[in-house]
């Protein structure tokens, strides 16, 4: 059986769902930090017995540009990490090297994805969404049907009598009424769901899904949205963890809801137009018929009211103050350490180190206490983010207790 790909860029969602990726390429390759990645216990035991070669390649630096700039036109940039831009970086060069160093039919610029029209809502009857499973009626079916109602229909008439007749025509135009409601009930229903009677028809129609004939020379397999995001825009191939090709992608921006402006730098925390913080966030951009960009906005997301209820606590200055960033431009405190602890740690220096007698790491490596370091001069890091008690705005840390936490609801 001939294999779909040539080169196969793994994730680390490859390895953890635990599919047959041998079956599907020739060479399977990824980068060290995946497998860094991999913690639990059965992934990586799956990995120190696999039944093919896994071979461990870095990308170039220039490529590392090249997708790092992309992805900020897509508006992916802030969703992806430093092991996801290389893992596309190294998807990007060996394309380029499956391609002679040709990189002419790859983009350079994103684009936008043009509004699905197969989305048709017929009137009278269901919407049907692409992507759902949506079962044709069985015409002949239903042409019986109609045919053996209106025969007892007529039977039932003939064998009445003319007193009667009346009233069974009465009858007939309640039982109709009630039948076009009970249609129209069932129509209404959702026929999306895939049953044991519609279950063949699904799966011939799920067949056209399946992967293509031709051999594909270079392509990544992940199931991170944002990395198939930019893979696609760039015209590189992308495998799901099942090995079905996904060929749809979205441009994303950010919109205040307090403003309603957009920007496409998508790193921002703070609005550029109003300046608040917390209101921006990530919607896709599709075009019209008519050639407009529309925004998709989900409005059934509710906006958070925090910081609406407490005024914020007074600001207070010092060397170590943890005041609320309530600008783009506030001036943080830089925490560091005092001159006295440099002076000490350039006295320690490396020669001071080794002629020193009762240094005894030099002949064992484990030592218990690490007092020669250049850490353990030092105190923890006091720049990071601490939780504020005093700002009942702020979110505050998970601390397990759950029972605490329902009492209080």
């Amino acid at each position: 059986m001939e294999k779909k790909f040539k080169w196969l860029i793994v994730d680390s969602s490859g390895f953890i769902n635990g599919s047959d990726i041998h079956e599907l390429a020739e060479n399977i390759v990824t980068i060290p930090e995946v497998i860094y990645e991999i913690k639990d216990k059965q992934t990586r035991e799956r990995l120190t017995c696999l039944p093919y070669e896994i071979q461990f390649r870095q990308a170039e630096p220039e490529d590392c540009k090249v997708v790092t700039q992309f992805s900020r036109k897509t508006g992916d940039y802030a969703s992806l990490s430093g092991v996801d831009l290389k893992l596309i970086a190294l998807t990007y060069s060996l394309d380029r090297e499956a391609h002679g160093g040709n990189v002419d039919h790859l983009k350079t610029e994103p684009k936008v994805v043009v509004a699905d029209q197969r989305v048709i809502i017929e009137q009278g009857g269901p919407v049907k969404l692409p992507g759902f499973f949506n079962p044709k009626k069985n015409k002949d079916a239903e042409d019986n049907n109609e045919d053996h109602t209106e025969n007892d229909g007529d039977t039932e008439l003939n064998n009445g009598d003319d007193s009667k007749q009346e009233n069974f025509d009465e009858d007939d135009k309640d039982s109709n009424n009630r039948e076009t409601e009970d249609n129209v009930d069932e129509d209404d229903e959702p026929d999306t769901w895939i049953t044991p009677k519609n279950l063949a028809e699904a799966e011939e129609k799920m067949k056209n899904l399946l992967l293509e004939e031709e051999k594909c020379p270079v392509a990544c397999m992940t199931s991170d949205f944002a990395i198939q995001n930019v893979l696609i825009q760039m015209g590189l191939k992308v495998a799901s963890v099942k090995g079905l090709m996904i060929k749809q992608a979205r441009q994303f921006v950010l919109r205040c809801h307090a403003c309603f402006k957009t920007t496409t730098r998508m790193d921002k925390k703070f609005c550029p137009a109003c300046g608040n913080l917390g209101t921006l966030r990530k919607v896709s951009v599709i075009v019209n018929d008519k050639g407009e960009k529309v925004i998709q906005i989900n409005f059934k997301k509710q906006i958070s009211t925090r910081g609406t209820r407490y005024s914020l606590p007074m600001p207070k200055g010092g060397k170590h103050s943890n005041d609320p960033i309530l600008f783009e431009d506030q001036r943080l405190p830089q925490n560091r350490a005092s001159k006295m602890t440099y002076e000490e740690k350039k006295a320690l220096n490396l020669q001071t180190i080794l002629s020193d007698p009762d240094y005894v790491c030099r002949s064992n490596p484990f030592a218990m206490k690490d007092v020669y370091s250049r850490a353990s001069r030092f105190t923890k890091q006091q720049n990071v983010a601490q939780h504020n008690r005093r700002n009942p705005n702020e979110v505050g840390p998970p601390t397990g207790n759950r029972k605490k936490s329902k009492s209080k609801i």
